[in-house]
């Protein structure tokens, strides 16, 4: 399926972040999207705009499966299927390889040297984690800058709350036109120390400077983006909240204003040269 109007990312760095119930619509696509995915026992592990596809009409499609993982449900019954076919056409066992280009990057849990949350080099955010068996979920996998604490950590226990995470930093930049911190080293980046601490006050009162919320918003971000995964909010409590119910445009109504800002992007900037 052809993407006629790019990625999110795209459209983001055209038009800036955008008003509060363009971005509910999208993410509402988004977080049906990825809830389907958990659904099937697919956690997708690197959720960023770049990978939301927008095809006709603005609807939006999740791309990009190349980190994905099976839970443990659905890892199971793929690996007895898997089996299945192994012996009717061999007796020798085929075991998953990992990617060549990815081989320098994966680090499976257990490995000796590995950083804790913020010891990581300068520059590693720009970095990929690669995998070794889409059946794991203990391996560190993802673009740094969206990935979970406990993927960042290589921990053991792993889940599809990790997408949650990575759904709190799309949503920000979605609406702001720029992430929520910029560094994974806590040490180094004010904004991420503000979140893993719960020191909401601080980091809101430093992002108003360039941007506004609601508090409706500003009452979601923090149980998407929440260090703990068994306190990260599910998908039933999101769509509760106050702010996944507020007014949105319809599908028509949305594409019509996104056009808008595009046309309007675009003839700024060719004024500008």
């Amino acid at each position: 399926e052809y993407a006629v109007n790019g990625d999110l990312l795209d459209l983001i760095i055209q038009v800036g972040g955008l008003p509060e119930d363009l971005a509910r619509a999208i993410f509402h696509q988004v977080i049906d999207g990825v809830e389907a995915c958990h659904a099937s026992g697919i956690v997708h592990r690197d959720l960023k705009p770049e990978n939301f596809l927008l095809a006709d009409g603005f609807d939006v499609k999740i791309c990009d499966f190349g980190f994905a993982a099976l839970l443990p449900s659905a890892a199971a019954a793929a690996t007895e299927c898997r089996q299945r076919s192994n012996t009717r056409v061999s007796n020798t066992r085929i075991h998953p390889r990992m990617s060549p280009s990815c081989q320098s990057a994966a680090r499976e849990d257990g490995e000796e040297g590995e950083p804790e949350l913020g010891e990581d080099e300068e520059g590693e955010n720009e970095a990929f984690w690669g995998m070794s068996d889409p059946s794991t979920m203990r391996t560190r996998v993802g673009t740094l800058g969206y990935m979970a604490p406990e993927v960042k950590r290589g921990e053991i226990k792993q889940d599809h709350r990790c997408d949650m995470w990575s759904l709190g930093v799309c949503l920000f930049i979605i609406i702001t036109g720029f992430p929520p911190y910029l560094d994974m080293a806590p040490r180094r980046d004010f904004s991420l120390q503000c979140i893993l601490t719960q020191q909401w006050r601080r980091f809101w009162m430093a992002k108003e400077r360039h941007a506004s919320f609601s508090d409706e918003f500003k009452e979601i971000l923090p149980r998407l983006l929440e260090k703990d995964p068994s306190k990260r909010i599910s998908f039933d409590a999101l769509r509760k909240t106050k702010w996944m119910m507020g007014k949105m445009p319809s599908r028509d109504e949305l594409a019509h204003k996104l056009q808008e800002r595009l046309h309007q992007a675009t003839t700024h900037q060719a004024a500008a040269s």
